[in-house]
This record gives structure tokens, C-alpha cells and sequence, in this order.
């Protein structure tokens, strides 16, 4: 009798908030905020998930402390299946609703759903407490029985008795873990040290902290954590896989080694713990252990469970290994495996997309983007420090800088050899930039071991012998450089050439500048030189059009139209290497040496090409060295132009020119033998 009463006074008390709700909801809400959330209702009863939970994420910027706000985002989450942000929303709406039972009842939902059975046991409790005859209340007592069973395994898997003790260490651990799927760094950190101070350690804990330290930059911490957790339980093969990790990051490449031996002998029962394993010696660039291992996981796991989304990381891993061994029919099959077990898996796509690239432009397999071998916080605070500088600092401050940041967060420099080993482009093309920034031995030398290896785009190993020369690094010359997909020698290691593409075109002049190259391709000149025509009508400054055109003409023997048009591209950009190399090309045919030096002097002290341009110099340098008779100097420019533009129509004219001066040589030499005789 007496829960019906209390029943019916909750109903008439819920009623009156409607009404009064209801009366001053226009008064209460900003007529900007009204807006956004009626077209959010609107996108909501249009099931537009995706734009409500967009705009509802800006809402909450602007206004932080509006209880509608959460209440819309617990129903987006909900319907997109994100179970963290469904606990984030709810818990706000909570903190800023704290006497609504609705709101806590939705709370501990959400906690139920996030795998947290000691805290929605405890939440719940708390709730039962206050609103004891709720309607929702049986249904949460419901709940509350299935956590509290689990809660208590929980308590006894950490070695403890389910006792106000034992319940105070899985409050501990859960709050831990709850703040680690937020992504909050610093509430991990706060609340894992506290957590250490006032309980036994856990070796949850201790992961969970490990990684929160190594997204704040604190890397030593977090190795030394990790070794702890690791000391704790030894068959705990994520801890040891940290080890790995941040050893190897900070270069202790020794204790990596002998940390990953002693995983090598587990057999995990755990299915995740086999990614983690053979993640571990990917990592460590020893692929035909991953490899064995893998075999090994084959044997042992269900075929069914290689089906699961929880298997992405170890096909993905067991990928990488396999592409490094030259088996990239089978990485293909395991990188697209993970992308249907967990559809937009973003290490297999972009995997995938690097095999599609032509061979120059391969980065190669890569386990770990950029993001997640240097924390973000490390990169930010680096720039900052950077920016205090001013607009153009000089070298010497820069490299002051970039010392001292390092003493204040050591790391950075003894990850360099290590993104430059194993990163994707991004890692690389920070590490170079950075290993010449700093400029120590190790790094230099690491810079000189990439460069002259096959892994990463001839562009970023170019760039990194053009940083060696900058350094001062003397280097043979010529040097044996992988180009194009094989093994070659080349000269040119005072330029930095690049294949980054150029400022994009317009969309109105881009359908006929590619009408325009596809028919120089194909020989069809009449029809490039009308698409260029054509572009130059839409964009009259549009220096590549003009530099297109010329070459049009060029060919159908226009000779005087085509300098006019080449020396107009000068008049609007002085030092076009395109454009002199052309006017150098001319001066050739008229057998003016002179002319065609000259024409090149200006572009000699550059010392950054496009693919293209250096490719159009080193044509006109091949042909001087065979007219001087330099033929080791000539079959050296031929190389570097075979791997710089392999395509190019006319290498096959350049091979013939040098096939003919080596058989012009060979007759003069044998003529000089026979008339000695």
C-alpha cells in the first residue's frame, strides 16, 4: 500500500516538471541553442545519427552546462552503437541533473553497458537507496544481481575476497579503466597513481597507466610501470609487449630483444594475446618469429574466432610481417580479412592503398601510423617551443631548442631510428626533418642507413641524401641507390628531388590539361596543342599550360612559336626549369653548346626539383656529356633519368644516343689499335 502512495507522488511530482518544463522552456533556452536542437530533432526523427551527433558536439563546446545537450547525445549514441560516448553523455546529463531519478537510472545503464560491473553495482546501490519504489527501480535490481556476480569474480581473478577491501580495489580498477576509454590522459594518471598509493598494485592498473604516460610524453614512466606490471604477473603479455614497445622507442633495443624472447615460449590461452604477441615482434622487425607464431596461432585457434573483430590486429600484423617477406598476395588477403571483420580499419585500408601506388611512390608495409608511435602531446609541445622562436629563427636556435626540449622530454631523438625503420610516410617525413634538426652521430647515421636502404618513396630517400649533403656527411658519388624497384647508381646528391605533386589545378582547367597530357602520351600533338589552347583561354597565367603548349609545338617542328611561347613562361617566371630546359633543348639542335649551358647556369643553384623538372635537366646534361664524349659521365645521367622518369618518351631515343656513342667509341679505339699494329 504504502509503494503504491509513494508511487503515485512521484508520478504527480514528474507531471508538474513537465508542465512547468514545458512553460518556461523557451525563456530558459537561448534562441540559438532552440534552433540548433530542433534541427537535431529533426535530423534525430529523420535518423540522421551522424549530423545530430556532429552538431550536438559543437552545442556542447558553446554551451557546456545545458542539460538538453546529453539528453539528445545519450539517444545519438545509442543509435550509433558508441558505447564510451553513450557513458560520457550520460554522466554529464547526470552532473548536471543530479536530482532527476530518470537521469541516474539512465546512468546506471550506461555504466551496465560499458562493462563496469563493480560500478553499476555500486551506482545502482546508491540509486535504490534514494528511489527505492521508482518504476525503474525492479528493472535495475535486475541488472544489479548480473553485475554483482560478475563484480565478485572481478574481486576474487585480483586475488581478493569480495569484502569492503576487495570491492574498494575494483572501484579503483573500473574507475581506471573508465577514464581510459574516455581518452582522459590525465584522469587515468591521477587516478592510477592514487590508486597505487592506496591499494595493492593491480597490473590493470599498471597497463592502463603505462599507456596514459606514454600519450603525456612521460616515457621513462611509462617503461618503468610497465616493468613493474610485468614483474608482477610475468605470463602477462601485455605488459611485456610495453616493454617492448617503450624500450624500443627509447632505444634500448637490448632489453626489447630479450623481453620479447621470453614471450616467444607463451601460449596464450587468450585470443587477443596472440595479436599482442605477434604485434610484438613485427614491431621488432622480426618477421619470420611473427611468422612462426602466427602458424602456431593457426594450429591452436578456433577457425571460427579468426572471424571475429577482436582478430583485426592479428591479421593485420601477421600482414605486415608477410609483405616485408615479399609475400604481398597473401598480406593483401589478411589486410582485407581485418577490413570485413572490422569494416574501415584504418592500418589495413591505408596498407592497401600503398600497394595500388606506383613502385616509386610504395611507402611499404607499415604496422603503426605516425599517431600512434609519438603522442600528440609530444609533437604540440615540441611546435609550441618552436614558435616562441619568431617567424625565421636560425638553425643554430632551432637546434638549441630542439636540445633542450629533448632533455625535458627525452624520447623524441631515440624514436627517430625507429620511425625511420618501420614508420608509414608521415613517421618518415618527420623523422628526417627531424634527425638534421638535431644532428647528433646516431641520428645522422640512422639518417644515412635509410637513404641508402628500399624502404620507404624514392622522394623521401632522395630528400634524406639531400639532407646528408646539407649536414656536410660526405657520401660516395656515385652512390647505390633503390630506384623504381631495383638497385641502381646514381650522382646527383646535391639536389633534392621530390614527386609531391604541385599546386592542384582548377576544376574549370583541369578536364583540359589532362585532355592535353594524355594526347602528348599518345602522340596526338595537333590535339594537345588545341586542349592547351583551350586552358590557356581559362587561365591565360597558368604557367604549366604555356610549358605544355611549347612542348606541343615543339614536336610538330615549330621551332621559332615554340621559343616565343617558352621565353613568354620566363618573362613570368624567371627561373622555370621546365621552360630553360626546353630553350636548352633548342640551342642543342642548333649546335650551340654555349647557349644551352647558359640557358641552364640559373637553375644550377636550386636545389629542390620537381620529378618532372629533373628529369628535363638531367636530359639536357646526358646529351652535353655525349656530345664532350663523356661516357661514364653520360651512362651515370641516363641511370639517374631511368629512375626518376621511367615512362618518359624519350628514353628510349636517349638509349639509342648512348648505344651509338659507345659503339662510336669502341670502333675509334679498335681503328687507334690497328693502326699502332
Amino acid at each position: 500500500m504504502g509503494m503504491r502512495k509513494e508511487q503515485r507522488r512521484q508520478a504527480k511530482q514528474k507531471e508538474r516538471q513537465k508542465k512547468i518544463t514545458a512553460k518556461t522552456l523557451a525563456e530558459r533556452v537561448p534562441e540559438k541553442l532552440l534552433t540548433a536542437l530542433e534541427e537535431v530533432d529533426e535530423l534525430m526523427f529523420c535518423r540522421d545519427f551522424v549530423t545530430a551527433d556532429e552538431i550536438l558536439d559543437e552545442l556542447a563546446e558553446h554551451w557546456p552546462n545545458r542539460p538538453e545537450i546529453p539528453n539528445r547525445q545519450v539517444t545519438v549514441c545509442r543509435e550509433l552503437g558508441d558505447d564510451p560516448g553513450l557513458l560520457r553523455a550520460a554522466e554529464r546529463w547526470m552532473r548536471l541533473t543530479p536530482n532527476d531519478p530518470d537521469v541516474a537510472a539512465q546512468w546506471c545503464w550506461a555504466l551496465g553497458m560499458a562493462s563496469l560491473p563493480g560500478l553499476t553495482t555500486l551506482a545502482i546501490r546508491r540509486f535504490l537507496d534514494r528511489w527505492p519504489f521508482h518504476a525503474k527501480s525492479d528493472g535495475l535490481r535486475r541488472i544489479m544481481e548480473s553485475c554483482e556476480e560478475q563484480a565478485v569474480k572481478n574481486i576474487r581473478t585480483f586475488g581478493g575476497e569480495p569484502d569492503e577491501v576487495g570491492w574498494q580495489l575494483l572501484e579503483a580498477h573500473e574507475r581506471v579503466f573508465h577514464a581510459m576509454q574516455q581518452f582522459d590522459m590525465a584522469s587515468v594518471i591521477s587516478l592510477g597513481e592514487a590508486a597505487l598509493r592506496e591499494h595493492r598494485p593491480l597490473a590493470s592498473i599498471l597497463n592502463n597507466l603505462a599507456e596514459a604516460y606514454f600519450h603525456s610524453a612521460r616515457w621513462l614512466d611509462a617503461l618503468n610501470v610497465s616493468r613493474r606490471s610485468a614483474e608482477l604477473e610475468p605470463s602477462n603479455l601485455f605488459a611485456q609487449s610495453n616493454v617492448v614497445r617503450f624500450a624500443l622507442l627509447l632505444g634500448l633495443r637490448d632489453e626489447a630483444n630479450a623481453v620479447a624472447d621470453r614471450m616467444r615460449d607463451e601460449r596464450p590461452e587468450r585470443f587477443d594475446f596472440w595479436g599482442r604477441m605477434i604485434s610484438t615482434f613485427v614491431l621488432l622487425e622480426r618477421d619470420d618469429d611473427a611468422l612462426m607464431l602466427a602458424d602456431e596461432a593457426r594450429r591452436l585457434i578456433d577457425p571460427q574466432e579468426w572471424e571475429w573483430p577482436e582478430a583485426t590486429d592479428l591479421h593485420h600484423s601477421i600482414a605486415v610481417a608477410q609483405a616485408r617477406q615479399g609475400q604481398t598476395r597473401e598480406a593483401e588477403s589478411h589486410w582485407r580479412t581485418a577490413l570485413k571483420v572490422r569494416p574501415g580499419f584504418y592500418f589495413a585500408s591505408k596498407n592497401l592503398d600503398d600497394l595500388k601506388r606506383p613502385i616509386v611512390e610504395r611507402n611499404g608495409p607499415f604496422l603503426y601510423p605516425f599517431e600512434n608511435l609519438l603522442p600528440g602531446k609530444m609533437i604540440d609541445a615540441l611546435l609550441k617551443a618552436f614558435e616562441k622562436l619568431g617567424r625565421k629563427p636560425s638553425v643554430e636556435r632551432l637546434r638549441e631548442t630542439a636540445r633542450q626540449f629533448n632533455e625535458q622530454c627525452p624520447g623524441f631523438t631515440s624514436a627517430i631510428p625507429l620511425l625511420l625503420r618501420i614508420g608509414d610516410d608521415k613517421s618518415r617525413e618527420v623523422a628526417v626533418k627531424f634527425a638534421g634538426l638535431f644532428n647528433t652521430p646516431k641520428l645522422r647515421e640512422a639518417l644515412r642507413e635509410f637513404a641508402l636502404s628500399d624502404r620507404g618513396t624514392d622522394a623521401r630517400r632522395f630528400n634524406a641524401l639531400h639532407e646528408l649533403r646539407e649536414l656536410g656527411l660526405e657520401m660516395p658519388s656515385p652512390v647505390r641507390f633503390f630506384a623504381n624497384g631495383r638497385w641502381t647508381e646514381i650522382a646527383n646528391l646535391e639536389i633534392e628531388v621530390t614527386d609531391e605533386p604541385t599546386d592542384p589545378l582548377s576544376p574549370r582547367v583541369s578536364p583540359a590539361m589532362e585532355r592535353g597530357r594524355a594526347a602528348l602520351q599518345q602522340g596526338d600533338f595537333r590535339a594537345a596543342e588545341r586542349a592547351f589552347r583551350t586552358a590557356m583561354k581559362l587561365e591565360p597565367e597558368l604557367v604549366s599550360a604555356h610549358n605544355n603548349l611549347a612542348a606541343a609545338v615543339l614536336a610538330q617542328e615549330r621551332f621559332d612559336e615554340a621559343e616565343r611561347i617558352l621565353r613568354h613562361v620566363l618573362s613570368m617566371e624567371e627561373d622555370n626549369a621546365i621552360a630553360r630546359s626546353n630553350l636548352a633543348r633548342m640551342a642543342l639542335m642548333k649546335d650551340d653548346d654555349e647557349a644551352a649551358i647558359e640557358w641552364l647556369k640559373p637553375l644550377r643553384v636550386s636545389r629542390r626539383f620537381h620529378t618532372s623538372e629533373f628529369a628535363a635537366m638531367t636530359g639536357v646534361d646526358f646529351e652535353l656529356a655525349l656530345r664532350k664524349d663523356e661516357i661514364a659521365s653520360a651512362r651515370r645521367l641516363l641511370k639517374s633519368f631511368e629512375d626518376i622518369y621511367p615512362d618518359s618518351p624519350n628514353l628510349p631515343r636517349f638509349q639509342r644516343m648512348l648505344r651509338l656513342k659507345e659503339l662510336e667509341s669502341s670502333s675509334r679505339h679498335l681503328t687507334s689499335l690497328i693502326e699502332e699494329d
